[in-house]
């Protein structure tokens, strides 16, 4: 329950509704084609800046997190330019 919108504070938000998503079915939201346009946005616009991006690591040794309903990584080494090693 978010006990003070008028506030901008994550704290003001209470559990059990701890999590944040972009839900499913009719509690989709309504920001998530716009969340997907972005993401497209920037991952172009970096890609195409540093085209020799590359993981600095093994993709073995990403540290992954699984929290609750969240999957992401805890940390993404990465590396580019001259010295950057192609992985294929």
């Amino acid at each position: 329950m978010i006990t003070k919108p008028q506030v901008n504070d994550r704290t003001a938000i209470k559990t059990p509704f701890r999590h944040v998503a972009l839900g499913l079915g009719a509690h989709h939201c309504t920001g998530h084609a716009l969340a997907d346009i972005e993401l497209n946005v920037a991952y172009t616009t970096l890609f195409r800046r540093l085209p020799d991006l590359r993981l600095a690591v093994d993709f073995a040794k990403v540290p992954f997190k699984f929290d609750e309903n969240l999957v992401g990584v805890h940390a993404l080494p990465v590396t580019w330019g001259w010295g950057a090693k192609h992985r294929d």
